[in-house]
């Protein structure tokens, strides 16, 4: 019974939680804002690794820009940064009315490899 709740419990906070680990760290997580839809924070390229880029959101939870965080980054290269900033700019926050004018957030993108081949998507 005891096993059963905790991995229960342990389901639960791991699937809630999921959804927004991307989010690392801005104004815009402190104020409780969250997308207003899901996002898996997946981008293909040619070469594995993670991207950060830090968000400026207006009070309508708009996306204005998107800064890399090279130094954060363990790939960078312009096509992979055009489909990151492509990807960021259909991301789309609760609006908070008493918000800054523009609020910031750092975000994690996964980037993996998509292999085409005889026509089927191997991940």
């Amino acid at each position: 019974m005891k096993r059963t709740f905790f991995f229960g419990v342990f389901f639960l906070l791991f699937f809630s939680t999921s959804v927004h680990a991307q989010l690392i760290e801005g104004e815009v997580l402190s104020d409780g804002r969250k997308l207003t839809h899901e996002a898996d924070f997946i981008i293909y390229g040619n070469k594995a690794g993670e991207l950060f880029y830090e968000l400026s959101v207006n009070r309508d939870g708009v996306v204005l820009s998107e800064r890399m965080i090279p130094e954060k980054c363990t790939v960078n290269s312009t096509p992979l940064n055009v489909s990151a900033k492509n990807y960021l700019k259909k991301l789309k926050f609760t609006p908070k009315s008493n918000a800054a004018a523009t609020s910031r957030v750092v975000v994690k993108l996964t980037v993996k490899i998509k292999i085409i081949e005889n026509n089927w998507d191997i991940d």
